[in-house]
């Protein structure tokens, strides 16, 4: 009798340790979740109470737990993502709520929020976990709003496809690690940064072997400017509008080998390829016997230098490829000795801090900082000497006053001008300004017996409101003169102190206002 209680415990309590197995209350050893972060006031599904977005599971079979907590904490909950499901809807959560999702490896293999619905609520990703991921493909297509903090790698050993995977992104600029990623199973990164405005991280050092197609990789991703000329292209056969309008790049790819058939066309259209650049990536592909003939290359509006001419009609003669670029610049173009090794900006009031730093100098004269309010259009806006001949490490700084730039992202960029008066543009970098860097008047402020209060900012103006000591909101008309400046009618308001509150694209800033 005894030995047959003892066996009924040990049952039940196999049978417990299933469930709790199964419903995730015991977690194989050594996993960690994907987790996410949603905001649910941006628009997206529902009533701002839900997440809907695309998941490939195990094709196996099995279900997929996951659970989700406010940021702050303070409500909670769980759920299970049913076996081969292709979409997620995760209901009944707190009303416009900041949502931290984690969702469990086993049986997950992908994320495809692919333009959905819901892509403007993901806002970041801190934790990538052990899920075995099997596509990349738009993985994070059209997520605006997102970033990545995460400092773990994604496991890519069974990704062949990237592409449209951070296409959109347009405040994305990381992960700092993402250089290491592991990339070497994948054969398609068709437009994977595409439109990514902001993501300028160093990828020279990926494993390019297997891809097969980069067309539109970096289309307009406008400050991306990193060496990839030590990529393995040789299965690459589609470039096509690989850089086009990527306005920042100009790095040689000289050293490239060329499949035999690759679609080049539009590859440097619009495209940030300096002079310099250019003309060693032409004299590199006509130096190398195993370039292929009879290609057609887009580098519309880019030029080549004077010492490049014969490399580019080798090209176009014996090579028979057809070139569309911006013609000969009429002057040698040879990338400048000149090693730059930082450049960045940094807020200091109403000024932007320049600093950059060099650790080899040949026969340099001087640098030209230029400033974009756009990152299209560049302006020289100061001039610094160089030190001429040098291998000690030189440190350069420019100030600039911003006062009157109304952008709420500053772009800069440098040019490192030679003694012959050859140069090179470097990368674009962009300082994003504080939302208190602006100017703001309030005037005339005592108001004494007038009736009328104007509001100047070198900002477009948004809400201006006036609040009084209680906090209470005045109904006050407000009458816009211009996109800067607005008018408050102070009539019927009695002496005292008040609260105006203006809010622009940059922010919001509050001044006291005092009624006499």
């Amino acid at each position: 009798m005894k030995k047959n209680y003892l066996l009924f415990l040990f049952s039940l309590c196999t049978s417990f340790y299933a469930v709790f197995a199964k419903s995730k209350l015991v977690k194989p050893t050594g996993t960690t979740e994907f987790i996410t972060t949603w905001d649910l006031t941006k628009t997206g599904s529902g009533t701002n109470d839900q997440i809907t977005f695309g998941v490939a599971l195990a094709s196996s079979g099995g279900s997929v737990s996951y659970s989700w907590e406010t940021v702050p904490a303070g409500s909670s909950g769980s759920g299970t993502i049913t076996a081969l499901s292709t979409t997620v809807t995760i209901t009944g959560l707190p009303v416009n709520s900041t949502i931290r999702l984690s969702i469990d490896p086993q049986n997950f293999r992908a994320i495809k929020i692919d333009q959905g619905t819901d892509r403007l609520r993901l806002i970041n990703i801190s934790q990538w976990g052990t899920t075995n991921w099997n596509t990349m493909s738009s993985a994070f297509y059209g997520c605006s709003n997102l970033t990545i903090t995460a400092t773990d790698i994604p496991n890519l050993g069974n990704v062949n496809k990237s592409n449209n995977m951070f296409r959109g992104c347009t405040v994305l600029n990381g992960p700092s690690n993402i250089g290491q990623w592991n990339t070497g199973a994948i054969t398609d990164m068709a437009s994977m940064f595409r439109d990514a405005a902001a993501f300028n991280q160093n990828i020279g050092t990926w494993n390019t072997a297997a891809v097969t197609s980069m067309e539109f990789m970096f289309r307009g991703a406008t400050v991306f400017n990193q060496d990839i000329g030590g990529w393995t292209v040789s299965a690459v056969t589609t470039m096509n509008d690989m850089l086009r309008d990527a306005d920042a790049f100009s790095q040689d790819l000289g050293d490239w080998d060329l499949k035999t058939g690759v679609i080049l066309t539009g590859m440097f259209n619009s495209s940030g390829m300096a002079c310099p650049e250019y003309s060693a990536t032409l004299i590199g592909w006509a130096d190398n016997v195993n370039t292929p003939s009879s290609l057609t290359l887009g580098a519309l509006d880019v030029q080549y230098g004077t010492n490049a001419t014969d490399a580019r009609n080798t090209l176009t003669t014996t090579k028979s490829w057809t070139i569309t670029d911006g013609g000969s610049s009429g002057v040698t173009c040879s990338i400048l000795p000149v090693t730059l090794v930082s450049f960045n900006a940094r807020q200091s009031g109403k000024s932007a801090i320049l600093k950059w730093q060099t650790t080899s100098e040949v026969g340099a004269s001087h640098f030209e900082v230029e400033r974009s309010e756009n990152a299209l259009s560049f302006e020289k806006i100061g001039r610094v000497d160089a030190v001429g001949n040098s291998t000690a490490l030189n440190t350069y700084t420019l100030a600039d006053e911003l006062t009157g730039v109304r952008a709420p992202s500053v772009y800069y960029r440098l040019r490192s001008v030679d003694a012959d008066g050859t140069f090179e543009v470097s990368r674009v970098i962009v300082l994003k300004r504080s939302e208190t860097e602006w100017n703001l008047a309030v005037y005339p402020n005592p108001v004494g017996k007038g009736v009328y209060v104007t509001v100047e900012a070198d900002a477009s103006l948004g809400q201006v409101a006036v609040y009084d000591m209680l906090g209470r909101k005045m109904a006050l008309s407000v009458t816009r003169k211009e996109s800067g400046k607005a008018e408050i009618n102070m009539a019927g308001t009695s002496s005292g102190m008040y609260l105006v509150s203006v809010t622009t694209e940059r922010g919001t800033v509050k001044k006291m206002l005092v009624r006499d």
